[in-house]
């Protein structure tokens, strides 16, 4: 996203709940910091909305946050910014969540190319269910 709206953060971007330690209700540590990456904030939002759920060894967990969790997610991050993102920075995010979601179809695809019938909550099933509309549905 070199040409993205929005300011440039040091963010993490694999915020899976795998790499996150709850004393509570609360997150008390955060692993995997070889994930930091200086990028657009809307970007690093983006991520993370299309990714917090992720739990691979957790069997009954999707793998990708539904549409409206995504959504819920930026809602509640623009509260705690203090404002809602612009225009041009929602652009910024759309496309960094779109990138997102194809990166993580094509892991999936890549181990099951054959598979048709994608798994409730994978991110080839959410694609393929709001085609196009996933951010305007």
């Amino acid at each position: 996203m070199d040409h993205g709206a929005g300011q440039l953060l040091l963010g993490h971007v694999d915020w899976s709940a795998k790499h996150i330690r709850y004393l509570g209700q609360r997150a008390h540590v955060v692993y995997d910091w070889d994930s930091l990456n200086l990028n657009k904030e809307p970007v690093l939002v983006a991520h993370a909305a299309m990714t917090f759920t992720y739990i691979p060894f957790l069997p009954d967990v999707a793998d990708s946050p539904t549409r409206e969790e995504s959504l819920a997610f930026i809602a509640d991050y623009e509260v705690a910014r203090g404002s809602a993102f612009s225009a041009a920075e929602r652009q910024t995010l759309g496309a960094a969540m779109t990138s997102t979601m194809a990166y993580g179809a094509r892991c999936e695809h890549s181990l099951a190319p054959t598979e048709r019938n994608y798994p409730a909550g994978s991110r080839r099933a959410i694609l393929a269910h709001y085609k196009n509309g996933f951010l305007h549905a």
